[in-house]
Order: C-alpha cells, then structure tokens, then sequence
C-alpha cells in the first residue's frame, strides 16, 4: 500500500506526496549539512496537442518515455518525480548550479535525440527545464516555484517573437 501511495502508477516515478515528503526532508537538512542542492521542474512542451492530435495512448507512452530517459541519464543520488500531468521534478542532490545546468542540457538533449516515431509517425518532443538552486530557509513551495518561474523564463525566451500588433 505504501508503494501505491509514492509512486505514479502510469510512470513508475516517485509522485507528488512523495517529493514534497522527501524534498521537504533535503531542505531541512541543507542548514546542517550545507551540501548544495538544485531543484529543476521540467515541462512537456506542447504535451495537450500530443494528446489531441495522435491520441492519450500516446500521451501516456511519451510519459513513459520520459521517465525512462531520465533514469537513464541521471546519478544513482538523483530523484526524479512526476509532479502532475506533463509536470517532472528532479531534486539533484549534492549539486551546484552550473552541474545541475549541464545535466538538464543532457536530459534535453536525450529527450529531443529519442526515436518518438518508434511511437507514431510525425511525433517530436521536448521539454522545458527551469533549473533553481534551493537555499537554506527554503520550503518546498518556494523551492518549486523559483523552478516553476525559471521554466516558464525559458519557454518564454525560446517563443517565437510575434510580429505585428494584436
């Protein structure tokens, strides 16, 4: 029962409750322990139109997808999450800023270098990571939404400036 209660069942990660547990846990003990730590939030880019245009089966396999690309590229120490919906969080333990950023490069490289055809024809994903390092004093709230606004700083910087006025 305790397995059902701290694991998504669609991905096999961590959930919710057991993040905010554990996460919670890491911050309390960065006052005495003082080891860095970063929290990145990673979004799945334009995920609705993944389950509009091919199906929800398929919206559930690029999860699946997801969740095996990062275990497959992050440390053993590392803990991956799935937040809600298209929402993933990875607490990066023992890591400071400019680490954690080179391995969320690598998680979208992974994600963008995947074979999502293997999945359904014309299917490409990405993601984007917003990357913030926690402080001491920090909750999980706070910590999750300076990840939270960095992610969204990022999809931002990458849209397509309009053109024109409204």
């Amino acid at each position: 029962f305790e397995k059902l209660a701290m694991e998504d069942a669609l991905t096999g990660l961590p959930n919710r409750r057991r993040l905010e547990s554990e996460l919670s846990a890491w911050l309390a003990a960065l006052v005495d322990v003082g080891d860095p730590m970063c929290v990145a939030l990673i979004d799945v880019d334009r995920f609705k139109e993944v389950n509009d245009h091919h199906s929800h089966n398929v919206g559930d396999a690029v999860l699946k997808s997801i969740a095996q690309i990062f275990r497959q590229g992050l440390r053993d120490h590392d803990f991956p999450a799935r937040l809600a919906g298209d929402e993933f969080v990875i607490v990066l333990r023992g890591t400071r800023l400019e680490a954690a950023l080179d391995i969320c490069v690598r998680l979208g490289e992974a994600t963008r270098a995947f074979d999502w055809q293997s999945i359904t024809d014309g299917l490409n994903v990405t993601i984007s990571i917003g990357l913030a390092q926690a402080a001491p004093g920090d909750s999980v709230e706070a910590v999750l939404a300076k990840s939270d606004a960095a992610m969204y700083a990022e999809k931002a910087a990458r849209a397509p400036q309009k053109l024109g006025r409204e």
